[in-house]
């Protein structure tokens, strides 16, 4: 977002058609307004692509490991990318999930809250 707001300094095109692949911030969405002064932007829109299909039944989140989501210490980092990437999934395929897990997981625990919200 911070790059796109700097090449609306100075557009190098008549009018912008900004693609996300996932969901935008509130404040994402207003960054970009403020930004563009020239009024060059025409649409924005969410297009929750942010996974890769493997096949009809699997699909990947380009994630090299989820071990360190065990325990009570985990990469939040991570823990982030696993929920924007599965809300990506279930937002695409149209889907509201009942979600199971240990209750021994802080992660799995918080996942859950927010994919389930």
């Amino acid at each position: 977002v911070e790059r796109i707001c700097e090449a609306l300094k100075e557009p190098c095109f008549g009018e912008y058609h900004i693609f996300f692949t996932n969901i935008v911030s509130t404040a994402s969405l207003r960054q970009l307004a403020d930004a563009d002064e020239h009024e060059v932007i025409r649409q924005v829109q969410e297009m929750f692509a942010d996974y890769l299909p493997v096949n009809t039944e699997l699909f990947s989140l380009d994630v090299p490991y989820v071990s360190s989501l065990r325990g009570s210490s985990y990469d939040a980092a991570l823990l982030e990318r696993v929920q924007q990437g599965l809300l990506s999934v279930l937002l695409s395929l149209k889907l509201c999930p009942a979600i199971r897990y240990q209750g021994n997981s802080e992660a799995a625990q918080l996942l859950a809250a927010k994919v389930g919200a």
